[in-house]
This record gives C-alpha cells, sequence and structure tokens, in this order.
C-alpha cells in the first residue's frame, strides 16, 4: 500500500514538471526583465557636470540636470504558454516612443535641463537612457548638452563608466560626474 501511493505521488509530480517543461520550456530559466523606470531613474537622473577639454582651450563645465521626460507605456514582449516565442523572436519595451527593433531593449526618455547661475534655465532639452537585454548592467546615456552631443555609459549605480562627447570642428575630451541625486 505505501509502495503504491509513493509510485503514484512520484508519477504526478513527474507528470506535472513534464508538463509545465513542455508548455514552456524556459520556466525557471529565463524570468524576463530584472529592472524597471525606478532602477533607471535612480542611475541617471539627478544634476551633472560635464567637462569638456579642448586642444588650445580652456576647460569648459556645463552643468544640468537629467529627469524622467513624459510618461510612456511599459510596453513588453508578453509571455505565452508556448514553444516559440511570439512573432518576431524578440522582445522589446519601451518607456516612450521609439522606432521597433529586433533585441530587447529598454528606452527612458529625460529631459535635459541646463543649470547656468544656479538656477534651471527654461526649455529643457531631450536626452535618452537605453539598456539593451533584460538585466540591467550598464545603460548608454545619450543627450544634446549645451550644444555637445553627449554619450555616457553608466552603471546601475549611477557611476560613469565611459564618456565621449562630440563638439562639432573640435578634438574633445570630456568627464562626467554626478553633482547631485
Amino acid at each position: 500500500m505505501a509502495l503504491s501511493r509513493r509510485f503514484v505521488k512520484r508519477t504526478v509530480i513527474t507528470a506535472v514538471a513534464l508538463a509545465v517543461l513542455v508548455l514552456n520550456p524556459v520556466f525557471g530559466l529565463l524570468s524576463g526583465y530584472d529592472f524597471g523606470a525606478p532602477e533607471l531613474r535612480a542611475a541617471v537622473e539627478g544634476t551633472w557636470q560635464l567637462t569638456i577639454a579642448s586642444p588650445g582651450a580652456p576647460p569648459r563645465t556645463v552643468t544640468f540636470t537629467l529627469a524622467q521626460g513624459a510618461e510612456a507605456p511599459d510596453v513588453h514582449a508578453t509571455r505565452t504558454l508556448s514553444l516559440v516565442r511570439p512573432a518576431a523572436a524578440c522582445g522589446r519595451r519601451s518607456l516612450v516612443k521609439a522606432a521597433s527593433a529586433c533585441r530587447d531593449s529598454t528606452e527612458l526618455s529625460l529631459d535635459v535641463t541646463m543649470i547656468a547661475d544656479g538656477k534651471p534655465q527654461p526649455r529643457p532639452g531631450r536626452g535618452m537612457f537605453v539598456v539593451t537585454g533584460t538585466r540591467f548592467h550598464t545603460g548608454e546615456l545619450l543627450a544634446l548638452v549645451g550644444g555637445v552631443s553627449l554619450r555616457a555609459t553608466l552603471t546601475p549605480a549611477g557611476e560613469v563608466v565611459s564618456t565621449s562627447s562630440d563638439v562639432p570642428g573640435e578634438g574633445t575630451t570630456s568627464t562626467l560626474i554626478r553633482i547631485q541625486r
């Protein structure tokens, strides 16, 4: 009697495990995105200073703030009980309206507000913070800051991994630091 109960219990557990594997082969292996807008905002929002050094000219420092731009729906790939992923076999979510691409990515629209004489300037510019993949290891900050095209790689803690800037007609080096969250 005990042997048959044990056999039935093991058979049921095995059948349920196989059903889960057949219905969703990535069950437990892929958990989707491990971050959302709060994590992106924590990495990028705040007051920043960009120092630009051009050959033969004194360094120029620009202070600006970054904040999440207009709200947009959180769109992401749907999970289905299927052996294949939906349609184009890619996931994408956007916190802004964006062109379609076949890769897992998240984009956060940013307002870039210049600070002059300690006061925010009217008419904020636009920027974007992009994380590629479903895990947030680093993200790319893309913004136009004081006439300078800025590209920086940031960690989830807001640490700057790399920075590049482009001032038309000049070879520049740049440094980016967050001075306030």
